[in-house]
């Protein structure tokens, strides 16, 4: 179950719930929404519930239940700060402790009410009634994790609010409280205590570990705590005393309860804490990108991070040293390692912390290939083959991926130059190539191409047709015919051409005057000065819809007029296929 619960939340992490969409660079550790989180904390909700009616009904194997519930809520806490660095999952490390802080309380109250059966049945009152207590502390800590959990938001799909329904976990620990009612009446019943006693939940806590120390008052007042000798006002309630401390140092300390009887003292037993240093742990990985770097976190005991302290670093025979953040946080960068080799990070300890090490092992940096993709344009016809071409750099053959809004479209191996065809729905599209990576490559990705796919109007389209016909028509017969009388060829076409643009035409078909007529169409339409060469006119208007037949027709200008060549009947036909095709792509730009 803690593989399975480790795996199921890695998974989330990293892939969502939902689809995932690569945007930009961020397109490895992009996320949907909180929707996986939420499913993944909500299902021990479900378990709790179980297990606190098993309790309730006495059923066997609730300890077992409720230590296996609280280590895999641990093992998640711990997966999560693990992979924090990334930048995913910061929902899901906001609401862990929550659920940590149920589990071990599910613990306390399982224990108890077993040990309190178990000690009831055996005659050992003084047991059941400390069982008794460790139920109260239990519940106590229970419905504080619970008012944490039920004020925690998370993002769901399409920016829904995701709210945990703790309605029946909440009934279910009204129904513990009853059951502890229970057997608080039914230990009174049999029991008639005796001695002032004080009893301590935990005798030998670590630093800064809250304990407990608590007892009945029976019927004494002002009841205070001696500890070393300083005296501390104890909480009374409903006949129950307690206080809860911490200490800074570790040592012995010796703690006696006082209360009084009317103007009498009364004196408690001694109780013996021996304090201790503060376990630490040590969770780093190692990663490789132009050289090895590891990073990590210090914790402590209590899963919080250790800032401003040493951190060492051996590998092989070099040291290396740093010093965690305010986070508890750490950072080595060892370069390149020519093999495989162990490395141990250290902590060495301090006056209130244990030592603690962690072994990796390193390996050579890979090569990370570059993966470029091209598409002249962002605009395409949906439903139709859109070609994309793709370059892999370097002499490498690799497996590729290529990706649509996230999602695998299809695969090939490319070397060098690539070509491959994609059809798209019509709306926004985000196209990429990956490739997973190799014994002797890094994992890369190519740039995302973001294309808009626009829908079919076969209808328009056959009517655009007909006026592309009607226009070239209109523009093979201009410059054809012979110039009337006081006319201008760019008046011709709708007064587009002020009066003194262009030359005579005269005879047949001719590359210089269907040139000169789309270049007068052009400068008057786009209100460009008459100085503006053929040069400068086609690299203004080089992403228009038409820029393509403009340069064309162009270049047939440059090499035939500016080369005094003759042009052939061919490339006088060429000539007046672009022209006619810039004229059309004027006016109905590229909806043809």
């Amino acid at each position: 179950m803690r593989k399975l619960a480790l795996f199921l939340l890695i998974f989330m992490l990293v892939f969502g719930y939902g689809t995932v969409a690569a945007r930009g660079p961020d397109y490895l550790t992009a996320g949907s929404d909180d929707y996986g989180t939420y499913i993944y904390f909500n299902s021990f909700l479900s378990e709790f519930n179980l297990l606190f009616s098993g309790i309730i009904g006495g059923e066997n194997g609730t300890v077992e239940t409720a230590a296996e519930l609280y280590s895999q809520l641990n093992a998640t806490y711990e997966t999560l700060i693990t992979y924090s660095a990334t930048g995913i999952g910061q929902s899901a490390l906001d609401v862990a402790p929550y659920f940590v802080q149920m589990g071990s309380c599910a613990v306390e109250m399982a224990s108890g009410n077993g040990l309190f059966r178990e000690s009831f049945s055996e005659g050992d009152y003084p047991g059941a009634r400390r069982a008794l207590i460790r139920m109260k502390l239990g519940l106590r800590e229970c419905r504080s994790a619970l008012d944490s959990i039920s004020s925690a938001t998370l993002t769901g799909p399409n920016g829904t609010r995701l709210a945990f329904d703790v309605g029946e976990l909440r009934a279910r620990l009204g129904e513990l409280d009853l059951l502890i009612g229970r057997y608080e009446r039914l230990l009174d019943q049999v029991q008639v205590p005796e001695n002032f006693t004080l009893s301590v939940s935990n005798p030998a806590p670590y630093a800064y570990e809250n304990v407990t120390f608590y007892g009945f008052t029976l019927g004494l007042k002002d009841v205070r705590i001696l500890i070393n000798g300083t005296a501390y006002r104890a909480n009374v309630t409903n006949g129950m005393f307690h206080l809860e401390v911490s200490f800074e140092r570790p040592g012995v300390y010796h703690a006696t309860a006082l209360g009084l009887n009317g103007t009498r003292e009364v004196f408690s037993n001694t109780v013996n804490v021996s304090v201790g240093k503060v376990p630490t742990k040590i969770l780093a990985s190692e990663s490789v990108s132009q050289g090895v770097t590891i990073e990590g976190y210090l914790l402590d005991y209590f899963g919080d991070g250790v800032p401003w302290r040493r951190i060492l670093l051996n590998v092989g025979n070099e040291t290396y040293y740093g010093i965690t953040d305010e986070n508890g946080s750490f950072r080595f960068f060892v370069g390149n390692v020519s093999e495989e080799m162990n490395a141990t990070v250290v902590f060495p300890g301090d006056g209130i912390r244990m030592e603690s090490s962690l072994v990796l092992t390193l390996f050579p940096a890979k090569d990370r290939p570059l993966i470029r993709l091209f598409r002249e344009g962002t605009r395409v016809r949906a439903g139709e083959d859109v070609p994309i071409r793709g370059t892999v750099y370097g002499d490498y053959e690799l497996p590729l991926t290529i990706y649509v809004d996230g999602r695998p479209y299809s695969s090939l191996r490319a070397n060098g130059n690539f070509t491959f065809t994609v059809r798209l729905s019509p709306g926004r599209h985000e196209v990429y190539a990956y490739f997973s990576g190799s014994d002797e490559l890094a994992p890369a990705a190519s740039n995302v191409l973001v294309l808009e796919a626009v829908p079919i109007d076969y209808t328009r389209r056959f009517l655009l047709f007909v006026l592309f016909l009607i226009i070239a028509f209109a523009g093979y017969r201009l410059m054809t015919k012979r110039k009337p009388a006081g006319r201008e060829p760019g008046e011709a076409l709708a007064g587009a051409l002020r009066p003194g643009e262009g030359v005579s035409i005269q005879g047949k078909p001719d590359l210089r005057r269907a040139y000169r007529v789309v270049y007068g169409l052009l400068k008057r339409i786009y209100g460009l000065p008459k100085s503006t060469t053929p040069r400068e006119l086609l690299s203004l208007l080089n992403s228009e819809p038409f820029a393509d037949s403009l340069a064309a027709l162009t270049r047939l200008h440059e090499r035939y007029v500016y080369g005094r060549k003759r042009p052939g009947a061919r490339d006088v036909l060429k000539a007046i296929k672009h022209a006619s095709l810039v004229i059309v792509g004027v006016f109905v730009r590229d909806e043809l």
